[in-house]
């Protein structure tokens, strides 16, 4: 029946449109007399809805700033349709009168190029099509900010449009979206009303985010900044949200819309003193690096930091490990612009140690880019300001970025000048958390005994400053013995690291050292006291939520089982592994689950399959130049390849592994890949040689003390003797062979039962 429009200027410079003003225009347009409408708003609204009892009429109440402005313009018929825009959310006419509240958010980018292409014309935007849509950013995706710009580009010929992006990029932007000689059409125009209708702490809340580099606001960082209760702060922060100035994206958190930021950072330099904007963002950055500083110490309560200011600050509540990292994964992309800004802008400080303080969680997320970042930013306002414990902490933190991404080159670059930067201050415990980061990172890289020289410099460096060693510094000697063949004092290490660890009372750190003590003891032939350390393990990453350390320690357990004949388990655990390298992205982690899965594939006959996951390990490790996991995976791989009988290619691998593996000194590696050269000589009619090898396998691992290879190495001994006519020879090997595999529980001794009954001798005789 028509249609019935009202612009009731809830958001103009003007007064707004008072309800009985708005009735009176309709009963005229309705009724066709102003004599009609009633002086009072109750029978006006009355005559009103009236009228339109019996009508279908579109009623458009355009630019309300309240509901109570709206209610008595709502026809009380169901046959009318009332459309309302505001700038508020007018959430009680929703609640109580049954409005449908649509949000209208900014342009997705393709409505904006559709638009762009409306007014700009086809030929510029085929013409310049990136221009176009840095156009549309730049813009925020506003309708009236891109509307504006297409204007001001006028004739849309792509020298225009560049000149004016340039403009744009260089220059206030709220000042370029503006059309010359009309104060209307302009986005401050349409920004203010609805700022200046704010209540005085609401609208100093806001220009005191504007200032902000966070990328989104909580009640408690908007409180330290406006210095007051995070109630009152949630309360303005809801009212900047209501009136459309904030977008409440998720529960608790705030954003802004971009041009909307540059007009609240516009407002605060205008209104506020330069003195008063520096207090707040001081304030804001004392909480988040105070807030930060708890979890680190609940996350990583041993891990060495820059000591952070004294003073009180306002500080999250975290109970728990599962708080603080909550905490930080929720903030994480606000503490990183926290860090960039300040190391550009100052105060540069709070850049280094906001910095430090994450880099335990870094450690723990893998989250690369935001760690580059992170340490970078810190690393240059050391710089800057000639800090130098402070460059040297940027420094530990590059290193363990190094590390996790196995470029241990430039890890090890970095941990050496944090020890040059610390010996030069005389800061001990940092020359100890240096050279701890070194011990790990040759270790890593395969030079065992530079890596044990700085281990043990770094336990004395301890015990000089009457500080407790770092937790990680035994366990990783442990590795270096491990990988040396020297189980006995791997053994001694690993013990003491859980001890200390023990004590310390970190379920993170626990689970580290009842790993590296599982390993030992596998190694060992400890099959039972391995797993159940390594279920220990598990259960303590698990508990922690280390999911890196928890893939490292299913891999683990799933050799366990595959050395005790539980394939099933054994493959369920090595695909767990794997599954969860996927997931982190962690190359390491991903080069050990393969050749865990590629073994259990081998023990069980599947020999294409495991042949694959070993080339895959292979590959990988040597791309990360790993090169104990490279050297296993290649020996193991030359075992695949002799079974698929392909003996040239078993020589070659076993050729490189024994290469690596002499190299670096990984005497267990050099004791496993010459039983596999036994083996091939074996099944080459080569008896002589083949025991040669074999003994000199025996020889390692019975020095070592890893008696499932050194059993393992005679079972192949024996065949060789037999093979040269010397059964009593086999026998004797057999017989020491299937001793070590009875009492480990390894599957192994049956197959030494059947060799000795061949040989008539029963499995227990003596030699």
């Amino acid at each position: 029946d028509g249609q019935l429009y009202v612009n009731l200027r809830g958001y103009a410079a003007e007064a707004p449109v008072r309800p009985i003003e708005a009735l009176a225009g309709f009963l005229h347009a309705l009724a066709g007399s102003a004599e009609q409408v009633p002086a009072e708003l109750a029978d006006a609204t009355a005559r009103y809805r009236s009228l339109l009892a019996d009508k279908r009429v579109l009623v458009v109440l355009d630019n309300a700033a309240h509901p109570d402005q709206v209610r008595p313009l709502l026809p009380g018929g169901g046959g009318c349709l009332v459309l309302v825009t505001s700038r508020n959310q007018l959430g009680g006419l929703a609640a109580r009168d049954g409005a449908d509240r649509l949000v209208l958010g900014t342009l997705t980018p393709e409505d904006a190029r559709t638009l762009l292409t409306r007014l700009l014309g086809h030929a510029t935007v085929q013409a310049e099509p990136a221009a176009v849509a840095e156009l549309a950013e730049l813009c925020g995706h506003l309708p009236l900010a891109v509307r504006i710009a297409a204007a001001n580009v006028t004739t849309g010929q792509p020298r225009r449009l560049r000149a004016y992006l340039e403009l744009l990029r260089a220059s206030d932007r709220l000042a370029a979206l503006a059309m010359a000689g009309d104060e209307q059409a302009t986005l401050r125009a349409t920004f203010d009303p609805s700022y200046h209708r704010l209540a005085d702490r609401p609208r100093r809340l806001f220009r005191q985010l504007g200032i902000a580099p966070s990328t989104d606001f909580t009640p408690e960082s908007a409180a330290a900044l406006a210095d007051t209760a995070p109630e009152r702060a949630r309360t303005s922060l809801q009212a900047l949200a209501d009136a459309y100035l904030l977008e409440h994206f998720a529960p608790g958190r705030y954003a802004f819309h971009d041009l909307l930021r540059v007009h609240a950072a516009d407002r605060a330099r205008e209104e506020d003193a330069g003195p008063d904007r520096e207090a707040a963002l001081q304030r804001l950055y004392d909480y988040y690096l105070h807030t930060t500083d708890r979890a680190a110490v609940v996350l990583h309560p041993q891990m060495l930091r820059l000591p952070k200011p004294a003073g009180p600050a306002p500080v999250a509540a975290l109970t728990d490990r599962a708080d603080a990292l909550a905490w930080i994964d929720a903030e994480r992309a606000n503490l990183v612009a926290v860090i960039v800004h300040t190391a550009n802008h100052g105060p540069p400080e709070t850049a280094w140690l906001l910095a430090d303080a994450l880099r335990g969680y870094y450690l723990w997320r893998t989250l690369t880019v935001d760690w580059r970042t992170a340490a970078g930013a810190a690393l240059a306002a050391a710089d800057a300001a000639g800090d130098e414990n402070a460059q040297a902490a940027a420094h530990w933190s590059l290193a363990g970025l190094g590390w996790r991404q196995n470029d241990y080159p430039r890890a090890i670059t970095h941990a050496e000048r944090a020890l040059v930067l610390t010996q030069r201050t005389g800061w001990l415990a940092g020359q100890a958390t240096a050279l701890g980061n070194l011990g790990a990172l040759y270790l890593e890289s395969g030079q065992l005994e530079v890596a044990r020289t700085h281990l043990t410099n770094a336990l004395a460096v301890h015990e000089q400053t009457g500080r407790p060693p770092s937790p990680t510094v035994p366990s990783n000697l442990a590795l270096t013995y491990l990988q040396a063949g020297q189980l006995a004092r791997a053994a001694e290490h690993a013990e003491r690291a859980l001890a200390f660890n023990l004590e310390v009372g970190s379920r993170n750190l626990e689970a580290v050292s009842l790993g590296v003590l599982g390993e030992v003891h596998h190694a060992q032939g400890q099959l039972v006291l391995a797993h159940d350390e390594l279920t220990r393990a598990l259960a303590s990453a698990r508990t922690v939520g280390n999911r890196i350390y928890e893939g490292e320690i299913l891999g683990s357990l799933a050799a366990v089982h595959r050395d005790a004949g539980r394939h099933t388990r054994a493959l369920e655990l090595a695909y767990d592994a794997l599954s969860l390298a996927d997931t982190s992205r962690h190359e390491s982690l991903e080069i050990e689950a393969l050749h865990t899965l590629g073994s259990v594939h081998h023990h069980i006959g599947n020999e294409q399959r495991a042949a694959g996951s070993f080339q895959r390990a292979v590959r990988l490790a040597v791309a990360a130049t790993d090169p104990y996991p490279q050297a296993k995976a290649l020996v193991d791989l030359a075992s695949a390849n002799r079974h698929l009988g392909q003996p040239e290619r078993a020589h070659t691998n076993l050729a490189r592994a024994r290469a690596v593996a002499h190299n670096a000194g990984f005497r267990l590696v050099e004791g496993q890949a010459l039983t596999v050269l036994a083996e091939l000589h074996l099944d080459a009619a080569e008896a002589a040689a083949a025991s040669a090898f074999a003994r000199q396998a025996v020889t390692i691992h019975h020095d070592a003390g890893g008696r499932l290879h050194e059993a393992r190495a005679r079972l192949v001994l024996g065949r060789a003797l037999l093979a040269q006519a010397d059964p009593d020879g086999a026998t004797d090997h057999w017989q020491h062979a299937y001793a070590i595999f009875a009492e480990i529980g390894a599957p192994e001794a049956n197959q030494i039962r059947e060799l000795l009954a061949g040989q008539a001798v029963p499995a227990g005789a003596g030699p």
